[in-house]
């Protein structure tokens, strides 16, 4: 009888599965390519109207949306703004303030790959590109820190890398540091669930232990920093974030953006790098010359809810709301400017899926964000790689004419775990970024090194695009 009734089940299923590809091909058809612009919805499931699920339908079944919003000059904003020419918009200053660095070349950069020329241009070509840019300057302090995209769960990795894998691999492990978002709770007590491949099947997502540790030893050589808060960090409840976290802890993995307590949301992550050494130490509470403090925020849970009494679980805020209150996350920035961090790095969950460009109010509250004291903005969510941008700002009440200058990456896409069923899932992109710290010249001959300024700024930004559709 059991049997009988699954099957039977199984009729309608796929018959209203059939009836939303075909609604969504003739939408396609019938509006003669009207619908190809992005939409300023939220995205988020918890809130989503019939209209908005009907939209987000219309991009699973094989209409990605590759044009930014209509008036709002979103393309030109980052044609004019590509992350590229750090360190030049205080060259004036640093000629008579850096030491053993040239202050004035205006060529770091110049090759790098605008991440909006990659996803706008080569998701049809699949051209391969990256910057040859050069060191940091001799005599200044240097990190690089790496960034990938989204860890989705994948039933089977290669056992032997190759092709685009070992590209990621080589570029991928030079950095001091290197991040990702793991998009699914990690439970051996589990099955493994991938993401669906239809919008009728819950999003309830699991990864396994064994393909985590894959990741880490195998492929990636050793991603450093996981940030875990994103719209499945609650896909299997209380007990995949808590799980989760202690798996990551016994690999000795650092992460940021869910916690088993108030205690540990509020230490975040501080990192200190230790340039002698060629090393890094978390939450170390010696006073060091390069201490990075490492933040992150979702701007959904999908029809998950925080219990009432355990909101610390995971870092929540309708991020891509125009005008969003971003007090939590700017209260964050001073904590951790506070305990002495040199820079802030913040990982952000959030815009639309299947989505080439991000929102006009995602541009606003990234300024807004950068402005708080944010140096990097590494955004992910949307399956798709987005623009990054260089910047330029300057603090208010600033009396040394110097320019603030942030990087913001709206987001990297799929990181070796595409999404065949999803359009622009196969290209995808890492970022590699050098930070300096800027040396005042000594006071005296007999003082035998620079002395630091306590200011620490972008230097270089290196870009590799990966395309896995051929």
């Amino acid at each position: 009888m059991k049997h009988l009734l699954e099957a039977s089940l199984q009729v309608p299923r796929a018959l209203l599965l059939g009836t939303l590809r075909t609604m969504a091909k003739l939408m396609r058809l019938l509006t003669f390519g009207r619908l190809k612009y992005s939409r300023p919805v939220e995205g988020n499931a918890l809130y989503m109207s019939l209209g908005e699920k009907l939209w987000y339908g219309y991009k699973f079944y094989g209409n990605p949306i590759r044009e930014p919003e209509r008036g709002k000059n979103i393309r030109e904003h980052f044609l004019n703004n590509p992350p590229e020419g750090f360190w030049d918009a205080n060259a004036s200053l640093g000629a008579n303030t850096l030491h053993g660095a040239n202050a004035t070349n205006a060529s770091h950069g110049a090759n790098a790959v605008s991440c909006n020329e990659v996803s706008r241009a080569s998701v049809s070509n699949g051209a391969n590109a990256a910057n040859t840019s050069n060191a940091a300057p001799k005599g200044l302090p240097s990190i690089t820190i790496a960034f990938a995209g989204d860890i989705l769960p994948c039933p089977d990795f290669p056992q032997t890398p190759s092709g685009h894998l070992i590209e990621v691999i080589n570029f991928f492990k030079t950095a001091d540091i290197r991040c990702a978002n793991l998009e699914s709770p990690v439970l051996a007590s589990k099955p493994i669930c991938i993401p669906p491949e239809d919008i009728l099947a819950p999003p309830d997502m699991n990864n396994s232990p064994e393909a985590i540790k894959y990741l880490l030893q195998g492929v990636s050589d050793g991603i450093t920093i996981f940030s875990t808060a994103n719209n499945h960090a609650m896909d299997q409840g209380v007990e995949g974030v808590v799980t989760t976290l202690d798996f990551l802890d016994e690999l000795g993995v650092l992460h940021v953006g869910t916690a088993r307590s108030s205690t540990e949301r509020d230490a975040f992550l501080m990192v200190e790098k230790r340039p002698c050494a060629g090393n890094f130490v978390a939450r170390c509470e010696n006073s060091s010359p390069f201490r990075i403090a490492f933040l992150s925020w979702t701007f959904s849970l999908n029809c998950h809810s925080l219990p009432v009494d355990q909101e610390y679980l995971a870092n929540t805020l309708r991020l891509n709301l125009p005008g969003v209150d971003i007090s939590p996350i700017a209260a964050q920035v001073r904590e951790a400017r506070r305990r002495g961090a040199e820079a802030v790095v913040l990982f952000l969950h959030w815009g639309l899926e299947d989505e080439s460009f991000p929102l006009a109010s995602q541009i606003d509250t990234a300024h807004r964000l950068a402005e708080c004291g944010v140096d990097i903005i590494c955004g992910n969510h949307p399956h798709a790689l987005q623009p990054a941008e260089r910047y330029v700002w300057q603090e208010k009440n600033s009396t040394d004419g110097f320019l603030r200058e942030s990087l913001i990456i709206y987001a990297l896409g799929d990181f070796l775990t595409p999404q065949p069923h999803l359009g622009m899932s196969a290209i995808s992109a890492t970022m590699e970024v050098t930070l300096v710290r800027l040396i005042l010249q000594p006071l005296h001959s007999n003082e035998s090194f620079p002395r630091s300024d306590g200011r620490v700024v972008i230097y270089d930004v290196k870009t590799k695009q990966y395309d896995r559709s051929e």
